[in-house]
């Protein structure tokens, strides 16, 4: 990856910062089930109960990205089967957020943007849209993350895995 995505990069997950104040997670270029990279802010007592739970399998905002595309307000999802996960997301600050997931030939990306304090404005929608799809766009390609965009993650507090 060069110089100028890496910062692209940076730049890209700072502007999602300023709309998701509870955090983030970015699934990109799932290839069958699994991502090639998650991009994640979430608080990281969040991250570890909803791992330990096995909550990826029955979340139901990612269920609605694995299965369309666009938008899709966590509060429309309420009282969807498997109501826990939102439930036990609040209860971490995660109270109000959006899935929005793309495709570009085979690759599917979904990004999960959180807020402790109201819903994501259309305006705030926007920004993350034009955002993610340049990020899906700019990672397309790539296999790994090089060491210095990983450092500059870490050094936002962004999580990264990948496969």
């Amino acid at each position: 990856m060069s110089h100028a995505i890496e910062d692209h990069v940076t730049e890209t997950l700072l502007r999602l910062r300023s709309v998701a104040n509870s955090g983030f997670a970015l699934a990109l270029h799932f290839r069958f089930v699994a991502p090639a990279f998650v991009l994640q802010s979430y608080p990281r007592e969040w991250s570890d109960t909803y791992a330990s739970g096995g909550m990826v399998m029955r979340d139901p905002t990612v269920r609605w990205g694995m299965l369309h595309t666009g938008w899709c307000r966590w509060s429309d999802m309420r009282g969807t089967e498997n109501n826990d996960v939102m439930q036990q997301a609040a209860s971490h600050g995660i109270r109000f957020g959006a899935t929005y997931a793309t495709k570009s030939g085979k690759s599917r990306s979904i990004a999960f943007i959180s807020r402790h304090d109201r819903e994501i404005t259309d305006d705030e929608r926007l920004l993350v849209e034009r955002e993610f799809e340049d990020l899906h766009a700019a990672t397309l390609q790539a296999k790994t993350l090089s060491p210095i965009l990983t450092q500059k993650l870490r050094d936002l507090s962004v999580r990264c895995t990948h496969r």
